[in-house]
């Protein structure tokens, strides 16, 4: 089928008036649509549609035209891992940490899928080890009391089940506002640090875009930490070295759409900062 003109079209559309127009006035940043139009008709470079049967009544063609509108919904409440592979692990950062400017040392190649030492525009994220005291960022317990090795380098290596997710916080998913639109926190035990025995799992995740769970405060010691769950937040696996100095688990804010991605009117865009955004794409009509 081929487009013509106007018959696509980027732009802006208000997610709370999704049946509003397109607005195409707008830069390119503030793009989240798309509409597109597509058509057979005899002024049209696919010309009218022809009919099989109906000539025999004296119809032999007709002008038809289709239309619709996707949008990127970025107003990010939570995520729902679904059965199998996923990008759901056992981390946690402090928020504060998230939204700090760090150094802009590395970059994602899509092209050779490979992290290359360049700078792109976006600053890294130091996930370990942290220098403050807050917890110094590490594993989460999630649907366990004292996750073992074994369990950890699973959870790595293919997500968090929604089971585990189950018996951790009692649902399949995790949200962070409630219908009102009111913050929800979630407390979960973890152990501050990470493992050189996890060196080699959480290598088969360089390049990908992961979640991060964000925490506000941590009580407790060795671990037995306990962390107050925040948020959620989406950013790709820069490099990882736990096996010689300097240490260190490096990220990059990332977008992830999927179906996993939960959103809902009650939030504010995630698009609101320099961190990246997340969301899922969404027909509106």
């Amino acid at each position: 089928m081929t487009t013509q003109g106007n018959d696509i079209q980027f732009g802006w559309i208000d997610l709370n008036s999704a049946t509003s127009a397109i607005v195409t006035t707008r830069s390119s940043a503030q793009a989240n649509a798309v509409t597109v139009t597509v058509r057979q008709s005899a002024n049209s470079p696919n010309g009218s549609l022809k009919f099989l049967f109906a000539p025999l009544l004296g119809i032999s063609e007709t002008d038809i035209v289709a239309t619709a509108t996707a949008a990127f919904d970025d107003r990010v409440i939570g995520y729902e891992p679904p059965s199998g592979s996923n990008p759901f692990l056992p981390f946690t950062l402090h928020e504060d940490a998230y939204n700090t400017v760090g150094p802009d040392a590395y970059s994602y190649d899509a092209g050779t899928d490979s992290i290359v030492l360049s700078s792109d525009g976006i600053t890294e994220i130091k996930l370990y080890p942290h220098e403050s005291n807050r917890g110094n960022f590490g594993l989460l317990n999630i649907g366990t009391a004292n996750h073992g090795t074994s369990t950890l380098l699973r959870q790595i290596e293919e997500g968090i089940t929604p089971e585990e997710l189950e018996a951790e916080i009692g649902t399949r998913y995790i949200d962070f506002l409630d219908d009102f639109g009111n913050p929800i926190t979630y407390t979960v035990g973890g152990t501050p640090g990470l493992r050189v025995a996890l060196q080699t799992s959480l290598e088969t995740r360089v390049g990908e875009v992961v979640t991060v769970l964000l925490h506000d405060s941590v009580s407790g010691g060795g671990a037995n930490r306990i962390y107050e769950i925040t948020g959620i937040r989406f950013a790709r696996v820069m490099v990882v070295n736990l096996r010689s100095n300097p240490m260190a688990v490096w990220l990059q804010p990332a977008t992830l759409t999927g179906t996993g991605v939960r959103t809902s009117p009650t939030a504010t865009s995630s698009c609101a900062n320099d961190r990246g955004c997340s969301g899922q794409l969404v027909l509106v009509r």
